[in-house]
């Protein structure tokens, strides 16, 4: 209850009105409210401080980070720089490949967590884990050479080991 979620996939999500959009949304503001609104910006800056100012923290759950382009990297900066009575107005949480770099002071305000190579003995786990959280029920649909294989490709890489694990169950040679 003392958190709100806005999710932007930045592979869907390239253009400022279309996150800005879903992020308004995603912290509850109405559909009239932002239909008719003359700037949307202060809309969101507004929300965000009346979210705060009832102990709620909103955060912005950015995936596919590395697909922002500089000018959206600039605007998300800018947000994050927003402060009010209790502090930033809007937190966020980035998934990234390669190293997320923000212009000005909003870098110092992001916190680095590097996922750890799984071994090859957790790769078993670590998929049925994953297939049971969409839904899946039933065996395991990798063999033992299909996980050797995997393992041997991804080195344990979260992300390798995901992209790996969906061609297989796609039926897609692996690459």
């Amino acid at each position: 209850d003392e958190i709100r979620l806005c999710f932007i996939d930045a592979q869907q999500h390239t253009a400022l009105p279309a996150i800005l959009g879903q992020c308004l949304v995603g912290l509850g503001v109405s559909s009239h409210e932002i239909e008719t609104a003359e700037d949307p910006i202060q809309v969101f800056k507004h929300r965000l401080a009346q979210l705060r100012q009832l102990s709620i923290t909103p955060v912005m759950l950015i995936d596919n980070s590395d697909e922002l382009n500089v000018a959206l990297r600039t605007e998300l900066a800018r947000w994050l720089e927003w402060e009010g009575e209790q502090g930033a107005l809007l937190q966020a949480v980035v998934a990234s490949v390669r190293p997320f770099v923000l212009p000005g002071l909003a870098q110092n305000r992001l916190q680095v967590v590097t996922l750890p190579a799984s071994s090859e003995n957790e790769l078993s786990s670590y998929l049925m884990h994953r297939l049971i959280g969409v839904g899946f029920q039933g065996e395991n649909p990798f063999l033992e050479k299909d996980l050797k294989r995997i393992y041997q490709q991804s080195m344990g890489s979260p992300d390798l080991v995901n992209q790996l694990a969906h061609q297989q169950l796609l039926g897609i040679k692996p690459v």
